[in-house]
């Protein structure tokens, strides 16, 4: 067995352990599809380099006598190499493909012959990605609906896909429940620390509110957790994230 297939049986395995999802189980499966994919890029295409670097030579001849067509293959093959090699690392959106190719030189036209390739392969997926992203922030992170919407805009996916990936990511989810048991996952950090009375309360509000969870819901899962919550019921929430930076970011 090669180096290569023990480490993407490594990866499969690594993927599917603990408590990952059966939607990170297939984002795994994914990238190591997209690790031979790209081997073999490398040893048919890439690797060639002798057999393009003479069929270039000879149909250059005398200047002007045409010889665009080998290098412009060349360039699109190199995109397309490069999308594969960075979706190995990680999913990617439509977008950030773009945007990553484009940091890299490619041309305009070599990324959307890159990235219709993909497509048609079904490497890329922005609605797929966009489900699991809710479903990783929502179970692992305990993100309110309106912080998990903000990550995936940020991935550049339209706002169809997000809006389909939220109402499946959240179907059968009480967000009172999920600030509650968020509260006391942080109630548990701050009792370890030694932390304790308004302070602690005024940490996990803003850790909360950082979660994407509205003022409320803040006050009410504090409420329910035994927290004396004395002065926040009133606060400005803007003030319960002034310090936010000395806490240490959760996100």
């Amino acid at each position: 067995m090669s180096r290569g297939e023990r480490e993407d049986r490594r990866g499969i395995r690594e993927g599917a352990g603990g408590t990952a999802s059966r939607a990170e189980s297939g984002e795994t499966a994914k990238r190591v599809r997209f690790r031979a994919e790209h081997v073999r890029s490398r040893s048919e295409g890439i690797g060639s380099r002798s057999e393009r670097v003479g069929s270039r030579s000879a149909s250059l001849g005398p200047a002007g006598s045409g010889g665009s067509a080998p290098s412009k293959a060349a360039a699109t093959e190199r995109a397309y190499a490069t999308a594969v090699r960075l979706l190995a690392a990680r999913a990617l959106s439509v977008a950030e493909v773009r945007q990553r190719l484009a940091r890299r030189g490619h041309s305009g036209e070599d990324i959307d012959s890159a990235v219709e390739a993909l497509l048609v392969r079904r490497y890329l997926d922005d609605r797929a990605l966009a489900y699991n992203v809710a479903t990783s922030l929502t179970t692992r992170r305990m993100y309110a609906r309106g912080r998990v919407a903000l990550e995936i805009q940020r991935r550049g996916i339209d706002a169809v896909a997000a809006r389909d990936a939220l109402d499946r990511a959240f179907a059968g989810i009480d967000e009172e429940d999920m600030a509650i048991g968020a509260a006391r996952a942080e109630a548990s950090r701050a009792r370890s620390s030694s932390e304790a009375g308004a302070g602690a309360a005024a940490r996990i509000a803003r850790a909360l509110l950082r979660r994407g969870f509205p003022h409320g819901a803040v006050v009410r899962a504090l409420r329910a957790i035994g927290m004396g919550i004395g002065g926040l019921a009133g606060a400005d929430p803007e003030e319960w994230l002034q310090e936010s930076d000395e806490d240490g970011d959760d996100l």
